[in-house]
Formats: structure tokens, C-alpha cells, sequence
């Protein structure tokens, strides 16, 4: 760990002999100067961001993980970032959660709607579709939109924006993946995996009107005894100027799954998710715009399965319907003061219809219904106030009355917070070789409830003991700064955050506190015209402290990532390393080899009139361990996940 810990900082220290002055940007695109749109009625600039925020928006970079989900292009880039490699949804994913992989309470954000990280497993995450992806450490900026320890992701699709010509894209990513198994004697079998996805899209901006459309098929099949999944993944995002103070945009995303269950239990499964997303924007004035949005989702199941002597029909029926509208203002007032902010309403309802049948040969049939159903309804608002982009004070805050139909309680009211801040030195004290500073802080608290976010994972929910309305309490802190060198060709960011929730609904263990720091560093060691250089360290360290333990907090886990990417005209080379440490619940150490990507873009010569981009790449996962001890429980922590893997992806633009 430390000799190549030594060998990234001396490339750090060499970057200005070599760094040149260019308008080209480095791969991937993480600069500060940046905004993520959140949600309709909400911007976060990057500038002004009180929590550590990491945006990846370069196209080429989203294309090496372009046939899976999009949190891959985050490897490597975001400190204290756990993220399993192939995984078809983001279940697993979050922040400076390590050993506590397995807890899904990161909140996810795709084109304005919340949902939990479960949705991949019926909204398409294939990096193809989006533009961008950004990271976000915690919810104190986002307190608005309800809780989430484990951070925040933000995707936003592609659209047809400013693609004067008809363009279609095609790629086909193939992947391999392999893992051991040991049995009760310690004989290890190996099993092999195979995820094909293929795409297809269509864009064009026809003046007032832009539209995206897209299709995916995605097959799963390996020698791993299970069922052999095939999904069908449709969308269409089209945006409409009306006049010049009107604007609409509608999302419409719809996936089929059909598959045949093999093994012990037999017979098959269906699934159906569709969702639509209108957002309105009217602008009253240069200051003063109104947003309203309505979002419908449906996931319809059904399934049938054998077992010896019985069989087990089930049919689920899930609906979510929401809608915002929101008053937002932006405006510079006089003596460089500046006011923004948002104030609105939103209901949200889920609901969800059970039907659970069993027959038993020579026992007759059993036969199961449940209906529940909740709603949220809840006042938010935010405020940010800016003197001179110098100071900048943020405050939010989320009224939310909770009530559902199942429980013995009429219902229950939340109030969320946070409030935060940021200096920017840099604009009236900068020492010669620094380009911009930044100090920030946040504090927040929110409400949690144990499974009132859509989508509901679980099968049989209506019958479960934990109806009730249980909601725990999360603060969060964070402290940290922003500065950039050299004409920001060197960036350093470092965080330290203090974590605790209470009353969780892991019982016994009543509070759980995790508390640490990270630190970001990024090189843009050669930036010139034929060759781009880019370096990256990010070093990370966290301990935790339950309520079951009175011994206080555990030994410090570490997570270190190095990152290289090199441009060389046509071709492209992206490595990452990662140490990793784990002392709480899982006791391993190790070096390892996480991603190795190869690309390469075919010169103009192999392209004729109508094919603008074809680029191919190869990419693994997990290939190599250098050295350590104990299992890689990040990547072993979904069942029937393969360790290692390398895939292949072809490109075509025409």
C-alpha cells in the first residue's frame, strides 16, 4: 500500500513541470465549477455546495461502463464510495457505510424523483441512458426530500438537446464473470456468468421539440442454478419550449421481465414497471419561475412456483403517485447580496395489493390478501442567502405528515432540517499559487421510516410485524474544504463527518455512530493536445460505535483508492487501485487491482460520411489481489455476484 501510495504523490508533485494550458478537460470530468440539477425546483452549485459533491459527466467515461449500471463510472472517483461491480441495481451502494454494505438506505435521484436504491431492479441504470451521474455525501443539503445515511446519487437522462441531425447510437456490451465456491469439504467449483446488453437510441432536436428514445436488452445466464432473467427496458424523454416562458419535459421509462424458474422450485415469474414523469416550468419573470410535476409508477408481478407437492401462486400490484409544485426565485440584489430559494407542496402516495396462494396436495389451499396503503403529504422550502460569492448560508427545511392505512395510528408528523454554510476565502485571500478556497459546514436532522419508500421490496409486506410506523432519527455533520492550485490544475478536497442514527429498526441496537474523515486529490499532471494525463488519490477512514458495544468506537476502517487516466489521440487507459481495511464486522485487508480499462477510437479513415464515433473497449474488474488477508465482502455481497469479471463493449454513432 505504501509503495504505491509514494509513487502517486510523486506524480502529484510533478505535474507542473508538465501541465500545460488547454481548453481541453481531463477524463473523467470532476471539476468543481459545476451544478447538479437535483430536482426540478432545486440546483446545487458546486461552487457553493456545503457537502462534498463529485460530478462525472464525460460521455467517453460513461461509455466504459456503458451495458451496466451507471455507478460504475463512480469507481474511483468519490472517496469512501462502497459500490459492487455488475450489479444490476444499486441496493449495495453508498457512502462511508463499509462494512455495513448491505444496508440500503441510500437515497437515489433519477431526473427529479426520489426513490430508494432498490429501483434498479426495474428502472434501466445502464449507463447508456444517462448523462451524467453525481454523488452527494449526505442529505443535510437535500434535507427537503427526506433521509438517507448512506449519501445520495443524482442521474440525469440523456435528451435531444442540440442534435441539430437525426443521430443513432447502437452498443453491445458483453460481459464474463467468474467466482468459487467451496463446499463442506473446502473443494472450491468455479461458475461462470454471462451478462449480454444490447442499445439502441434515437436523438434529435427539432427546434421547440427534442426527443430521445432508447431500447434495451439486457439477458443473464451462467452456470450459477437459478433462473436465466431477460429484460426489455424501453424509454422516451421529450422536451417541448411551448413559448418562450413555458416549458415541458416528459420521461417515460418501462421495463418487461419474463423468466423461467430451474432448480428446486420451479415455474416462472413476470414483471412489469412503468413509470411517467411530466415536469411544467413557467417563468413569471427573469427572478421568479413556477414548477409543477406529477409522476404515476406501476409495478406489476405475478409468479407461479413448484414445489414437491405444492405450488404457490402470487400476484403484487404497486403504485406510486406523487406531485410537486413549487414557487422559485434567484436575484441579485443591491451591495452584492443575493437571495434563491424555493417554497412548495408535495403529496406522495404508495399503495400496494397482495394476493398469496398456496395449494398443498392432500391439505387443501391456503389463500392470503393484503391491502396498505401510505401517504405523505409535506410543505418544503429552502432558502440561500450570498453576499459578494464570498459567503453563502443554506437552509432547509421539510414538514411531512405520515399515514397509512395499516396501522392503529391516525398518523404522524416529521419536521426535517439543516442548515449550512460556506466561506470562500479564495475571493479576498489567495496566496500566489492557489487558483480557489473554500471552507463549508453542515448540520442536519431528518426522519427515516422503515419501509415507506418506493419501490417496497418486500413480497409479502402486508403480512409482516413491522406495519407500524417507525421512524428513527439521523443527524448528520460535516465539515470540510475546497481548494485548487495552479490554475486548478491540482484540486484537494478533505471531509470529516460525524454520523449517529437513533432508534433504528436494527433492534436490539438502539443508536448507531459513525464518525471519520477523507481526503480527494486530483492531477491533471499533462494537459495538452495529443496527450491528457490525469492522477487521483482518495484516502478515507471511518469508526463506528453501536449502542450494543460499550466499549466505544471500533478500530479506524481505511478504504484508498489511486486512479490514472491517460489520452494518448485515440486510445485510453484507465486504472484503479484500491487498500482497503475492514475492522468492523468483517476483518480483512487487502491491495487489489479494482478496474483496468482499454479504449480505442477508429481514426477517420475506417469511418465513411454517415458513422460519426466507433469506439471499442475492453475493461476488467477485480483481476488481480496484491497482497492481504479475508474476503472482498464488497464484492461478495450480493448472492450469486461474480468477483472477477472482464468485458467487452462496442460503440457506433451515426
Amino acid at each position: 500500500m505504501k509503495m504505491y501510495l509514494l509513487f502517486s504523490l510523486a506524480i502529484f508533485c510533478s505535474f507542473p513541470v508538465h501541465a500545460q494550458d488547454t481548453t481541453r478537460v481531463a477524463l473523467p470530468d470532476t471539476v468543481q465549477n459545476k451544478s447538479v440539477q437535483v430536482t426540478p425546483y432545486h440546483v446545487l452549485n458546486l461552487n457553493t455546495s456545503s457537502v462534498y459533491v463529485k460530478k462525472v459527466d464525460n460521455p467517453e467515461w460513461l461509455r466504459l461502463s456503458a451495458g451496466v449500471h451507471v455507478f460504475n463510472a463512480l469507481r474511483g472517483q468519490v472517496a469512501g464510495l462502497s459500490i459492487p461491480a455488475y450489479v444490476a441495481n444499486a441496493g449495495w451502494a453508498g457512502l462511508r457505510q463499509y462494512s455495513f454494505t448491505g444496508v440500503r438506505n441510500a437515497l437515489l435521484i433519477v431526473d427529479g424523483v426520489p426513490f430508494n436504491n432498490s429501483i434498479g431492479n426495474y428502472m434501466n441504470m445502464n449507463a447508456f441512458e444517462y448523462s451524467s451521474v453525481a454523488t452527494i455525501s449526505n442529505t443535510n443539503a437535500l434535507s427537503f426530500l427526506g433521509g438517507a445515511n448512506s449519501g445520495v446519487f443524482v442521474l440525469t437522462s440523456k435528451t435531444g438537446e442540440g442534435i441539430e441531425r437525426p443521430t443513432v447510437e447502437f452498443n453491445s456490451y458483453t460481459t464474463t464473470g467468474w467466482m468459487e465456491l467451496a463446499d463442506l469439504s473446502g473443494n472450491k467449483t468455479t461458475f461462470r456468468r454471462w451478462h449480454l446488453s444490447h442499445s439502441l437510441a434515437y436523438s434529435q432536436d427539432f427546434g421547440a421539440v427534442d426527443a430521445r428514445i432508447s431500447y434495451n436488452n439486457l439477458v443473464l445466464s451462467g452456470d450459477l442454478p437459478g433462473n436465466r432473467p431477460v429484460y426489455h427496458f424501453v424509454k422516451a424523454n421529450v422536451g417541448a419550449a411551448l413559448t418562450p416562458r413555458l416549458e415541458t419535459r416528459l420521461y417515460l421509462d418501462g421495463m418487461f421481465n419474463r423468466q423461467e424458474l430451474t432448480g428446486t422450485v420451479t415455474g416462472n415469474e413476470r414483471t412489469g414497471f412503468y413509470q411517467g414523469n411530466l415536469i411544467i416550468n413557467y417563468k413569471l419573470n427573469t427572478w421568479l419561475k413556477l414548477v409543477a410535476q406529477g409522476v404515476y409508477a406501476l409495478r406489476d408481478s405475478a409468479g407461479k412456483k413448484f414445489f414437491t407437492d405444492s405450488q404457490t401462486l402470487r400476484d403484487v400490484q404497486d403504485h406510486q403517485v406523487s406531485g410537486n409544485f413549487f414557487i422559485v426565485t434567484q436575484k441579485l440584489l443591491e451591495n452584492g447580496l443575493e437571495l434563491s430559494g424555493f417554497t412548495g407542496f408535495q403529496y406522495h402516495s404508495l399503495s400496494r395489493k397482495l394476493l398469496l396462494r398456496t395449494e398443498t396436495g392432500g391439505l387443501g389451499s391456503y389463500e392470503f390478501t393484503s391491502e396498505f396503503e401510505q401517504r405523505k403529504p409535506h410543505l418544503a422550502a429552502g432558502f440561500n442567502f450570498g453576499y459578494k460569492n464570498i459567503l453563502y448560508v443554506h437552509i432547509n427545511g421539510r414538514q411531512v405528515r405520515f399515514s397509512q392505512t395499516t396501522t392503529s395510528s391516525s398518523g404522524e408528523s416529521f419536521f426535517n432540517y439543516s442548515v449550512s454554510s460556506t466561506f470562500n476565502f479564495g475571493r479576498i485571500w489567495q496566496p500566489p499559487s492557489m487558483s480557489n478556497g473554500k471552507l463549508r459546514a453542515a448540520m442536519g436532522r431528518h426522519y427515516a421510516v422503515v419501509f415507506s419508500d418506493w419501490p417496497l421490496e418486500n413480497s409479502d409486506y402486508g403480512s409482516l410485524p413491522v406495519r407500524e410506523i417507525v421512524p428513527h432519527k439521523i443527524w448528520n455533520l460535516e465539515v470540510g474544504g475546497d481548494f485548487g492550485f495552479f490554475n486548478s490544475k491540482l484540486n484537494l478536497t478533505f471531509n470529516y463527518f460525524n454520523n449517529r442514527s437513533e432508534d433504528t429498526y436494527l433492534m436490539p441496537i438502539q443508536k448507531i455512530t459513525s464518525k471519520g474523515w477523507e481526503v480527494d486529490m486530483s492531477s491533471k499532471v499533462v494537459d495538452s493536445n495529443d496527450l491528457r494525463l490525469q492522477a487521483g488519490i482518495l484516502l478515507s477512514n471511518v469508526r463506528f460505535r453501536s449502542s450494543l458495544v460499550e466499549s466505544g468506537f471500533s478500530d479506524p476502517s481505511w478504504r484508498n483508492n489511486v486512479t490514472l487516466q491517460l489520452t494518448r489521440k485515440q486510445f485510453f487507459i484507465g486504472i484503479v487501485v484500491e487498500s482497503l481495511n475492514f475492522r468492523s464486522l468483517v476483518g480483512s485487508s487487502f491491495t487489489k487491482l479494482r478496474d483496468l480499462s482499454l479504449g480505442y477510437r477508429l481514426p477517420g479513415m475506417w469511418r465513411n460520411s454517415s458513422i460519426k464515433t466507433i469506439e471499442l473497449t475492453l475493461s476488467g474488474r477485480n483481476l488481480y489481489k496484491f497482497s492481504g488477508y479475508g474476503n472482498d465482502a464488497e464484492e461478495q455481497m450480493v448472492p450469486g455476484s461474480y468477483t472477477k469479471s472482464i468485458s467487452a463493449n462496442f460503440y457506433v454513432k451515426f
